[in-house]
């Protein structure tokens, strides 16, 4: 019994040693170091910035112009109708008031032109024979409904005295003021394009100096843009700029034409235009803009997964890790592009599963 016992207790001690072995090698697995061999990272290579400022505007038709009655009376109708949305030709008329007043009044200063004319031929004939001929062939083509010509050239001043006592020159002028005013009741298209807005009908009254519409020509767009003053350096004119719909996302192409010289007091940004002929453009479309600039330096493409929440990234340094803060460029969606980092160094992205 008693080596029994002893035996017993030789049994117990073994097993009991061997449990604190084991538990004091699963401890020391537990302390040792991570190894980073399972994390995934990428090799850092520098290359060519290309910086892409982005900034927003509304793009507007190139020509354009608000339309002003600077005569008074009634709107007729004229081969197509008022409405926004209509296509002009260039010289069709878009809107005629009624000038039928005025008319009458100008073809009687003609035709009192034309009686003083009338009675100057004779003396003309007899005090100046040399200039007699010019005189009678301007009245026989003188047309009181068609646009007064201009007078024959006046060769002598005893010529220009003689005119200006019988107040030829005078009504001339006259004349000629009156057909400048009854041209303003016609507005004619200057060029192609549409009628974008109408504030009056056919029958309307029509007040002097009261708008009446807008015109645009849908052939050239400009956009006017505001770029931040610490960029506008690296934007030149003639530089390609991309030109993405709001809403939509389809992309247009556009180039710089201008560029203002003054700061706006307002933003502190400098305006640049943007013309763009691309048929899909509308006039009214809010657009985002990327002018993509190239600079004196090289960047490093970085997926934004490899950043912590304070812009922070890791790099391999011998065995270890090194928790650093580069200089961020520019961004993508996915991406940031920064500066700062030799060629070939490790960033490490996340810890593989």
């Amino acid at each position: 019994l008693k080596y029994f016992a002893i035996a017993l207790l030789i049994i117990l001690a073994s097993v009991l040693f061997s449990i604190f072995l084991v538990k004091n090698k699963n401890r020391e697995t537990q302390n040792e170091p991570q190894k980073t061999s399972n994390e995934k990272f990428i090799v850092i290579e520098n290359l060519p910035f290309e910086k892409k400022i982005k900034t927003n505007g509304r793009l507007y038709a190139y020509n354009r112009f608000d339309i002003y009655a600077e005569v008074s009376g009634k709107i007729e109708k004229t081969e197509k109708p008022l409405r926004a949305g209509v296509f002009y030709k260039k010289g069709e008329t878009i809107i005629k008031i009624d000038n039928s007043i005025v008319r009458n009044q100008l073809y009687a200063k003609k035709s009192s032109l034309l009686n003083q004319l009338t009675l100057l031929l004779p003396d003309l004939k007899y005090d100046f024979p040399n200039e007699y001929p010019k005189w009678q062939k301007y009245l026989e083509q003188f047309n009181v409904k068609k646009k007064l010509a201009p007078l024959p050239e006046i060769s002598s001043i005893r010529e220009k005295y003689y005119l200006a006592s019988k107040n030829i020159l005078q009504s001339y002028f006259e004349i000629k003021s009156s057909e400048a005013t009854f041209e303003k009741y016609t507005i004619k298209a200057p060029y192609d394009g549409y009628l974008i807005s109408a504030t009056l009908r056919e029958g309307d009254l029509a007040r002097s100096g009261q708008k009446l519409g807008t015109f645009i020509c849908s052939g050239l767009y400009e956009l006017r843009a505001a770029v931040p003053l610490e960029e506008i350096m690296f934007v030149k004119k003639g530089m390609k700029a991309s030109l993405r719909e709001y809403n939509f996302g389809k992309e247009i192409e556009g180039v710089i034409t201008r560029i203002n010289p003054a700061v706006s007091s307002e933003s502190q940004s400098v305006f640049v235009y943007i013309q763009t002929k691309d048929k899909s453009a509308r006039d009214g479309q809010f657009y985002e803009v990327e002018i993509p600039v190239m600079i004196n330096v090289k960047a490093a493409k970085i997926p934004k997964e490899a950043f912590d929440y304070e812009n922070y990234i890791y790099v391999q340094e011998n065995d270890g890790k090194k928790r650093i803060k580069p200089q961020i460029l520019d961004e993508t969606p996915l991406y940031y592009y920064v500066k700062g980092l030799p060629d070939g160094s490790k960033v490490f992205i996340a810890k593989s599963e």
